[in-house]
């Protein structure tokens, strides 16, 4: 699907991903609700299924399966079984060339709350992928690409590591709430200890 966006997008236009589940988050926040089922395999995970406490999950699963395996299999991936950016790599391969805006945005804060599993993916990802933006650390990826190189800046950072004003601005001091840069409200989590210095805070 991302090589068909890339092939027939024009070059100043714009791809739009929205509300996509990232199986690198440990908990399913988007599907099933239950934890590490992103990075579970197709046939693991649907005879893994039933340990999701959603009703409507499980009996829209129960109408497909009824209806056969091809329409239970389609039915699963259409509910969402979660992509990260590898995939977003493999077609668009220096994605600071192309991720021009993304859910990391004051904003959005409301509508999109940073739990802890992201801020701990954030670092991690900060450690061992700098160049990926930060939006890619999220539950869900909001994220629009460019399907060529802007034709002038438009990236969501500057140079090096990806760090966007408002990565800094939820990054507190270990233990203590943060304050989405120009929001009204608190995030409504409690950032953990810091493990050393980072080039986000």
């Amino acid at each position: 699907m991302l090589e068909l966006a890339r092939e027939v997008t024009r070059e100043d236009g714009a791809i739009v991903v929205c509300e996509t589940p990232n199986r690198l988050i440990p908990l399913d926040h988007h599907t099933t609700r239950v934890p590490f089922m992103t990075m579970l395999g197709d046939e693991l995970g649907w005879r893994y299924r039933d340990r999701s406490d959603r009703e409507d999950f499980l009996d829209a699963m129960a109408s497909a399966a009824a209806r056969g395996e091809e329409e239970a299999r389609e039915a699963w991936v259409r509910w969402g079984r979660g992509v990260s950016f590898h995939e977003f790599e493999l077609v668009f391969e220096d994605l600071r060339e192309h991720v021009i805006a993304s859910s990391y945005d004051v904003a959005l804060f409301g509508e999109r709350p940073i739990h802890s599993e992201e801020l701990a993916l954030a670092r991690y990802l900060e450690r061992v992928r700098p160049d990926l933006a930060p939006c890619f650390s999220r539950s869900w990826l909001d994220l629009v690409l460019t399907p060529g190189p802007p034709a002038v800046a438009r990236r969501c950072c500057g140079r090096g590591p990806w760090r966007p004003p408002e990565a800094r601005a939820w990054r507190g001091r270990a233990g203590t709430p943060c304050r989405c840069s120009g929001a009204p409200r608190r995030c409504g989590w409690r950032c953990p200890p810091r493990a050393g210095r980072s080039s986000w805070g």
